[in-house]
């Protein structure tokens, strides 16, 4: 593997000292500066989720958007008590999979595992990541962000086929951790 580098490494001396260092040069720039106009752009959505992430625990609607998916929870996660903090997480979680808001979920997924793996849920990590990929999604927020700034025209029929889309690769996941993971 390492003889691999080398040859990288070599290539890439040869490139610098046979190429127009200038081209070199405005490459390395824009690529940064892209790369920093990414991460602000990333940080401002992840600073306004977990903002609104903290208000949601704070003002305890997340126990009453909690109530109406107990069911659900229930099935997937029967040892996991509804008083309990990562139920808050959990359900967290799943409203901004629900909503379709793809970073806003992150932060919730990592304090769903962290507080999973503090408890020694190993199986209940398993099933939250294996259901967090097979998300359902009722508006697919980000994707709809990311075809608008593309000019893409959104239509009914494209909203009904994401949300059916999602909604058999979830039944798909919740199979495949029921059937994993014993009735």
């Amino acid at each position: 593997m390492s003889k691999i580098y080398y040859f990288i490494l070599c290539l890439c001396c040869v490139f610098f000292l046979f190429s127009d260092f200038s081209l070199f040069q405005k490459t390395i720039y824009d690529a940064l500066d892209e790369s920093i106009k990414l991460i602000i752009d990333i940080g401002v959505l992840i600073v306004l989720w977990n903002g609104l992430f903290n208000i949601l625990i704070d003002s305890k609607i997340l126990n009453k958007i909690g109530f109406i998916f107990e069911k659900y929870f229930k099935f997937i996660y029967p040892n996991i008590l509804q008083s309990s903090e990562e139920y808050n997480y959990l359900v967290l979680n799943f409203l901004f999979n629900f909503l379709g808001m793809g970073l806003g979920g992150m932060s919730s997924s990592l304090k769903v595992i962290n507080k999973l793996k503090e408890n020694n849920n190993i199986n209940d990590i398993e099933k939250f990541i294996i259901l967090n990929i097979g998300c359902f999604t009722f508006v697919p927020i980000s994707l709809i962000g990311y075809l608008l700034k593309y000019n893409f025209q959104i239509d009914l029929p494209f909203l009904i086929c994401s949300f059916l889309v999602t909604l058999c690769v979830h039944l798909v996941s919740v199979f495949i951790v029921k059937v994993f993971y014993k009735w």
